[in-house]
């Protein structure tokens, strides 16, 4: 029966990786690009930021279009409040 040698990749100094600091940090931008978890998290996010702001806009306008029909319909009231003898 014939023995087999397994080969053994070398440690790299001060790591834990098999792999050289280069290959090792080109698997990270891999996976990072690769990995879609959380995305959909970050999407929700932006979307619910996206339509919090339209809302601020929207209320911050229809809250000055109210308060100028208000004060439009108390001064048209104090003009009929002056008519009446």
């Amino acid at each position: 029966m014939r023995q087999t040698r397994c080969l053994q990749r070398p440690r790299w100094a001060g790591s834990r990786s098999a792999f050289p600091p280069e290959i090792e940090r080109n698997h990270v931008i891999v996976r990072l690009i690769r990995d879609d978890q959380g995305q959909d998290l970050i999407e929700y996010v932006l979307l619910g930021s996206f339509i919090a702001i339209l809302a601020l806009a929207g209320v911050s306008s229809l809250g000055t279009n109210l308060n100028n029909w208000y004060s439009k319909v108390a001064s048209w009231a104090a003009q009929q409040a002056n008519q009446v003898p």
